[in-house]
């Protein structure tokens, strides 16, 4: 043999042997990203099983979701377990490497960015599952004191609302259960008894129908007592003499929560704001923002603790032929 041919032989294996390392060292990365992926698919598949095991599910979507949720914690768990299972597989045609669009970070940095979107959500979930929203949150949103058709917003920062106020539970006093709809004839039923009675009691189950009903028929319930439950809240501007009783209302999940409330007079101003409050009153008129809005003029007050679900939830009207 030649020493050309020698040579061209040395350097054509020396070729080969590192594509065997490229290709090898590429199919390790693959390997370990796809791991990763089963690692973050199970742990997001555990956070919903730690909150479905603690009841803690409810401060994050309502209960009219939690059917779905039981689907995606079978679904992200099975993934998750594939994922893992190929991650750890050692034959080279799982491996395919043909999807473009999925492929994993070029680089470390690339990486530990992209894994951070899934990995700190999973933490502070373990974590912080019992943080809820307060007057910080509510000062960022849109605060429903009127009806829905001439909305008070009190502050300058737009939200969303998604709650109609002729969406209702159940009658006074019924069940604190959050039920997914009612009937048209089942709200009728709510304003009628609300209307005829003269000592309202606002239920969690009843919270915004029956504040929404206030609201549009204030003339209707001037000199009516009332009795609400709800943090303080106070908008810059306010009298000292007045707050906001407010709750967080859910449609579908937090990140829609837009917040109700009924404003109340009386001597409030060493109540500090986020203090849950049980406040009971006789209902008068005030104009708030060019608007006219129902105020309890308060006969009693009391701290209390705060709710072990301090949020409430929107429900529907069934449309019926």
């Amino acid at each position: 043999m030649s020493k050309i041919e020698t040579i061209e032989r040395h350097e054509f294996m020396s070729n080969n042997f590192q594509m065997d390392k490229n290709t090898k060292l590429k199919l390790l990365r693959i390997r370990l990203h796809t791991y990763l992926k089963g690692v973050l698919l199970i742990g997001f598949a555990l956070l919903l099983y730690k909150l479905c095991l603690t009841n803690r599910l409810d401060l994050f979507i309502s209960p009219r979701l939690f059917r779905y949720t039981t689907v995606a914690l079978f679904a992200l768990m099975i993934l998750g377990i594939i994922q893992i299972f190929l991650g750890t597989s050692s034959k080279e045609e799982v491996f395919c490497d043909c999807c473009e669009e999925h492929k994993p970070p070029k680089t470390t940095f690339r990486s530990c960015i992209f894994y951070s979107l899934f990995i700190i959500p999973i933490i502070t979930g373990f974590m912080f599952s019992n943080h809820t929203l307060g007057s910080s949150v509510a000062k960022n949103r849109q605060i429903q004191l009127t009806d829905g058709n001439a909305n008070v917003k009190t502050n300058n920062h737009q939200g969303t609302n998604t709650t109609n106020n002729k969406q209702a539970t159940s009658s006074q006093g019924a069940s604190t259960t959050p039920q997914e709809y009612m009937t048209q004839q089942q709200y009728d039923a709510l304003q009628k008894k609300l209307l005829a009675s003269n000592d309202i009691r606002i239920s969690d189950a009843t919270y915004s129908p029956t504040v929404g009903i206030i609201e549009n028929h204030i003339d209707q319930f001037v000199g009516k007592e009332v009795e609400i439950v709800g943090f303080v809240y106070r908008e810059n501007g306010l009298p000292q003499n007045e707050m906001v009783v407010s709750r967080f209302v859910i449609t579908c999940c937090i990140a829609d929560a837009s917040v109700y409330g009924m404003m109340a007079r009386g001597n409030v101003s060493p109540l500090k704001d986020d203090t849950w409050v049980r406040v009971k009153g006789k209902i008068e008129k005030t104009t708030y923002h060019s608007s006219t809005v129902p105020i309890l003029n308060i006969t009693s007050l009391k701290k209390i603790a705060a709710p072990k679900n301090p949020y409430v939830y929107d429900i529907g009207i069934k449309l019926t032929n």
